[in-house]
């Protein structure tokens, strides 16, 4: 029989295992692909890039700069908001003065997808003929200029149909719930680099027309409550792989966010996956409570050990995973980040990051609901929206 110790053991040399292997695999496939090619390829395809738009945020107007100062020799810009009064416009409208490479189309109020799907349908209707690979990207984080190349390279090189690279948070505050949604989006970044677990990510995406249109992705997404992750079950469903570009990442600002706002955003992500992947969601949640659990045993047995009130192996046993754990996160992770903070305030986000992932995923468990930019989408299991309310 399995005795507590033994088995409290194995955890915590399986978590720090894992924070070791998270981090040393992340560094080495953010840093660079050995199976992506950095050449030039032939001929650069035509490209046209749909930003979809909604509110005002800090920064778009240098997003929307970076975007239309791309060097790339031949790509189209189609920026979608709803209407002539979404704060979006009236910075696209200015924005693009004066270049014709770029436009601006007004999608209208959803009636059966999420907002933003329903924006890229209309960017998508509004693609002219020569279009021969589709990019999709988000007005809130800024872009390279060598972005474009980097992004639509492996697909120009017949080495992949669709390729996608993602963003790294520079954070200008020093809250914890700041640097908490920072070191969330670099574990998540890691993961997307790895060839095991990337997939589409709706605000750094590159696709071949054909194969988006083959796949009817437009009809797919015409019901459903995200764009990406539909479309990376769509893609896995058929079979094609999509490839990590790493040169091809973005940069966001992030300013005193509140935890509130950290929440919101976690349980989102958390939701989709529970959609378009459930046992992926199902295993990422219960490695999560677990971990939260162990690391609660650790810090109550570390604590209480020199009173002895616990065993003193326990206590060690506690003491040597926090210290280890902690210390191969903190070097393993915290070197990747290009502007990290103070290694106190590292620790305590990361440990901070452990209970409020394990309460998002909680309050994914009994609901189909999502809440975003003022709206709520009522999905059935599938992900389809059935109801939006407009709050």
């Amino acid at each position: 029989m399995v005795t507590l110790d033994r088995l409290t053991l194995f955890l915590m040399l399986t978590y720090t295992s894992n924070l070791l292997l998270l981090g040393v695999l992340g560094r080495r496939f953010i840093k660079g692909r050995p199976d992506i090619t950095e050449v030039e390829p032939e001929r650069w395809p035509a490209v046209t890039v749909i930003v979809p738009a909604t509110g005002q945020d800090d920064g778009q107007d240098e997003c929307l700069a970076a975007l239309v100062n791309q060097d790339y020799p031949d790509y189209r810009l189609i920026f979608v908001t709803q209407d002539q009064a979404d704060l979006a416009t009236r910075i696209i409208e200015p924005g693009i003065k004066d270049q014709p490479r770029a436009r601006l189309v007004h999608a209208g109020p959803t009636a059966s997808s999420c907002q933003k799907n329903h924006n890229l349908l209309a960017g998508l209707k509004a693609l002219d003929e020569s279009t021969e690979v589709i990019v999709f990207c988000d007005m809130t984080r800024k872009a390279p200029r060598e972005w474009l190349k980097n992004l639509v390279r492996p697909v120009a090189n017949n080495q992949s149909q669709a390729a996608s690279g993602y963003y790294f948070t520079y954070v200008r505050s020093s809250g914890v719930a700041t640097w908490g949604r920072a070191l969330t989006a670099l574990v998540l970044h890691l993961l997307q680099a790895m060839p095991w677990f990337t997939q589409t990510w709706g605000g750094n995406t590159a696709i071949r027309r054909r194969t988006f249109e083959d796949l009817d992705v437009a009809g797919y997404w015409s019901r459903q409550i995200v764009d990406d992750v539909s479309l990376a079950a769509l893609l896995l469903r058929a079979g094609i792989k999509v490839i990590y570009a790493p040169q091809a990442d973005l940069t966001a600002s992030l300013e005193n966010c509140r935890l509130s706002d950290w929440i919101a955003w976690l349980v989102r992500q958390w939701i989709y996956l529970k959609f378009y992947f459930p046992i992926t969601w199902l295993a990422a949640g219960l490695y999560v409570y677990l971990l939260a659990v162990v690391m609660s045993l650790s810090l109550i047995w570390t604590l209480a050990a020199p009173w002895g009130w616990v065993d003193p192996v326990f206590g060690w046993m506690a003491l040597a995973f926090l210290a280890s754990g902690g210390l191969l996160a903190c070097l393993s992770l915290r070197p990747i980040h290009p502007r990290p903070p103070s290694w106190a305030k590292w620790l305590l986000a990361g440990l901070v990051t452990v209970y409020v992932g394990a309460w998002c995923h909680f309050l994914t468990v009994l609901t189909c609901k999502v809440h975003w930019r003022g709206i709520t989408y009522q999905a059935d299991w599938k992900g389809r929206v059935k109801e939006i309310i407009r709050n």
